[in-house]
C-alpha cells in the first residue's frame, strides 16, 4: 500500500494494489472503489457495490452473488463456459439445462417449436411441427393457413382430428356474418349446422351406401353404382315421397325404369301401359299378292303359328278389329339370323260408319328397325311408335304390318317369323 499526501488539501489519497494468490480477498465497506486490477486465485467476496469502468473477468470458479442485489452489466455478460445459475440450477448456457431438461442451443431450426423428447428427458425439436410467425403446421414443414395438418400419407385413413372421451367432437367456422358446425354429437350423429339448426344429419347406423357421390357427379341413394344423376338402390322402400305442397321441375324430364310416377298412391306416369289388343298370327288377314305366309310350327314341347315374311320381296298381312286409341305396337319376332336389323312398318286406317273401306291414306303409321339376337330363333322384341286415336266412337280399325327386304334399312338377309303383336294404350 502506498500513501501520497497533498500538502495543501491535507488529503491522503490511498492507492490499493492488490494481488493476492492465497485463499482470497473480503472487501466489507458499504462502497469500495478501486482505481486497478484485482487478480486473486481464491476467491472474492464483496458485501458492498463494486463500481468499474472495466470489466470483471473469472478465468476459473464461480462467481456469487450471497445477498439481494440488483446487478446491471451494461455490456452484457459473456460466459465461455459453465452457465449461468439461479440457486445452482442453469438457467442458460452453451450447454445447461432448462426446468431441468437438457438442451443444447445449437440443435434448434428456425421456425420449429421446442418439445420434450419421448423419455420428458430433453428439449428437442421436429421438422414437421413448426410455427412461422403467421401459421401453425402439424406433419408439415410449409404450412399454407393459420392451422395446417397433414397426416403425412396420401390417401391415408387415419384420422387428423380425434375425440376420444366420449363427448361430442365439434368443429365450428366462424366469422363476422355467422358461424357453421360440423361434427359428431354424442350419439354418433354427423351433422352440418349452421349454428342455429342442423342442415344436414347422419344418424349412427345408417346403411352401407346411404348417400353415394361417384367421380361423374352421379348420386346414389342405397347403392354404390349410381347410372344416372340421381339412382335410388333396391332396399324394398325405394321410392320417393313429397310429403309438402312443392313445385319440382326436371330439366331433362324423369326416366322411371320401373314402377310408376304417382300422385297420392295413383300411378299417373311411367309403367302405367295398358295392353289394348293381342294380334296373333291365326287371327290375320293374308293378302292374295304379297302376304305373308301362315306357318304352324310343331316344336319340341308346344305348336305355335307365325307369320312368315321372306328376304326376297316385301309382304305383309292384315287384321281388323275395333277401334281403340293405343301408342306403340310391340312386334315380337324370330329369325335364324344372329346378327343385322329387320325393319318393320305399321300403318293404321279407321273407318267409320258412312266410310268406303279401302283405298284410304293411313291415319297413323310409325316405322322400327330392331337388330336380331346374337343367338338363332331368340325372340326379339321391337316397339313402333304409333300414336292413334279413333275419330269417332263407332269406328272400327284396319291394322297392317309390313316388311320390305329391299329397304336399305333392312340388312337382314334370311326370313323371319311373326310370333304375336301387343298394341300399348
Amino acid at each position: 500500500m502506498k500513501i501520497f499526501k497533498n500538502q495543501k488539501s491535507r488529503v491522503f489519497i490511498v492507492v490499493l494494489i492488490l494481488s493476492v494468490a492465497g485463499a482470497g480477498i473480503s472487501i466489507a465497506s458499504a462502497a469500495s472503489t478501486i482505481g486497478t486490477n484485482i487478480s486473486t486465485g481464491g476467491t472474492l467476496t464483496v458485501t458492498g457495490v463494486i463500481t468499474g469502468s472495466g470489466g470483471l473477468t473469472v478465468d476459473s470458479g464461480t462467481v456469487n452473488f450471497s445477498t439481494t442485489a440488483t446487478t446491471t452489466a451494461s455490456n452484457g455478460i459473456n460466459i465461455s463456459d459453465g452457465c449461468f445459475a439461479v440457486d445452482g440450477t442453469c438457467l442458460s448456457s452453451g450447454s445447461s439445462t432448462f426446468l431441468g431438461l437438457t438442451d443444447t442451443g445449437s440443435s434448434f431450426t428456425a421456425n420449429r417449436i421446442p418439445h420434450t423428447n419421448s423419455g420428458a428427458t430433453a428439449l428437442t425439436d421436429t421438422a414437421t411441427f413448426v410455427f412461422d410467425g403467421t401459421n401453425l403446421g402439424i406433419g408439415t414443414t410449409t404450412p399454407g393457413s393459420r392451422l395446417h395438418v397433414d397426416n403425412g400419407v396420401d390417401n391415408s385413413p387415419s384420422a387428423v382430428f380425434e375425440v376420444t372421451d366420449g363427448g361430442a367432437s365439434i368443429i365450428q367456422t366462424k366469422n363476422t356474418q355467422g358461424a357453421w358446425k360440423f361434427g359428431i354429437s354424442g350419439l354418433e350423429d354427423f351433422h352440418f349446422n349452421d349454428g342455429t339448426n342442423d342442415i344436414f344429419t347422419i344418424e349412427d347406423g345408417s346403411p352401407a351406401n346411404s348417400l353415394y357421390i361417384d367421380s361423374t357427379g352421379f348420386v346414389g341413394i342405397s347403392t354404390s353404382t349410381p347410372g344416372t344423376l340421381l339412382s335410388l338402390g333396391n332396399t324394398g322402400n325405394d321410392t320417393i315421397n313429397i310429403n309438402t305442397t312443392a313445385t319440382s321441375t326436371f330439366g331433362s324430364g324423369i326416366d322411371l325404369r320401373t314402377g310408376c310416377f304417382a300422385v297420392n298412391g295413383t300411378c299417373v306416369g311411367g309403367d302405367t301401359s295398358t295392353l289394348v289388343f293381342t294380334l296373333t298370327p291365326g287371327g290375320s288377314n293374308i293378302p292374295a299378292s304379297g302376304g305373308a305366309v301362315l306357318t304352324r310350327v310343331d316344336a319340341t314341347s308346344e305348336t305355335f303359328y307365325v307369320l312368315t315374311y321372306e328376304d326376297a320381296s316385301a309382304e305383309e298381312a292384315d287384321w281388323q278389329l275395333p277401334a281403340k286409341a293405343f301408342t306403340s305396337a310391340e312386334i315380337y319376332w324370330r329369325t335364324t339370323a344372329t346378327s343385322n336389323d329387320a325393319k318393320f312398318t305399321v300403318e293404321v286406317r279407321g273407318k267409320a260408319d258412312g266410310e268406303v273401306m279401302g283405298g284410304a291414306s293411313a291415319d297413323a303409321s310409325g316405322t322400327v328397325t330392331d337388330t336380331a339376337k346374337g343367338t338363332g330363333s331368340q325372340v326379339n322384341k321391337a316397339t313402333a311408335t304409333v300414336s292413334y286415336t279413333p275419330a269417332s266412337g263407332d269406328e272400327i280399325m284396319l291394322f297392317k304390318l309390313k316388311r320390305d327386304p329391299t329397304d336399305g334399312s333392312d340388312t337382314l338377309s334370311t326370313d323371319l317369323d311373326v310370333i304375336m303383336i301387343k298394341l300399348i294404350e
